[in-house]
């Protein structure tokens, strides 16, 4: 933060500083940045000898230290941290606009509603390639294909309801025998992955 942020918080008081924060319109700022690589030439381009998936790393840490809208910034983070994607595998090595616009999706639903958010994700190509839900099959038992499961099975273990009931307070709700309840069945995944077939670029 800088003196004049501090001023700021000091001024308008916390609770109207955070209205004023999350009041702010989130921005394309980093399909922006990508693109306006992009346009320097094919060289820039994925498979050019100046394309870097560093791009979206390099702009978050521009926009966390210069933007007027820190909060917008840290919150989408800690969602990412949750809906996460991640370049480090390869398959999203050239698809580096993709991811762009992904972190620009966790920006514009930092603040809003949690459905909107969840439905954002899914249809992320950033995601679809990275929990490989992008041109997920329907299952054929002729050919013995079934649906991958991976997004179906993040999407309720990890991004929403998780393994194990909670009590509304926190703590595991346990059954009679003092054990964990689990929140869904292997069942449950794989109904969930015929939902999931079908996506793909257009």
């Amino acid at each position: 933060p800088t003196p004049a942020e501090i001023n700021s918080v000091t001024r308008l008081g916390a609770t109207a500083w955070l209205a004023a924060q999350m009041a702010q319109s989130a921005t394309s700022a980093y399909v922006d940045d990508v693109q306006s690589h992009f346009d320097r030439g094919d060289a820039w381009r994925p498979n050019g000898n100046r394309y870097s998936d560093r791009w979206p790393a390099q702009r978050f840490w521009a926009n966390v230290a210069t933007r007027p809208d820190p909060v917008r910034q840290r919150v989408a983070f800690a969602l990412h941290e949750i809906f996460m994607v991640s370049q480090l595998g390869g398959n999203l090595y050239p698809h580096v606009r993709a991811y762009a616009s992904y972190i620009d999706a966790l920006n514009q639903y930092a603040f809003g509603n949690f459905r909107d958010l969840l439905e954002a994700v899914a249809l992320s190509p950033a995601m679809g390639i990275y929990l490989s839900h992008m041109r997920n099959q329907a299952e054929d038992p002729n050919l013995g294909r079934l649906p991958d499961e991976n997004f179906a099975r993040e999407i309720m273990q990890l991004f929403t309801i998780g393994l194990v009931e909670l009590n509304a307070d926190g703590p595991p709700n346990l059954d009679g025998q003092g054990r964990t309840i689990d929140t869904s069945s292997n069942a449950d995944v794989m109904a969930l992955a015929k939902v999931f077939t079908g996506w793909s670029w257009a």
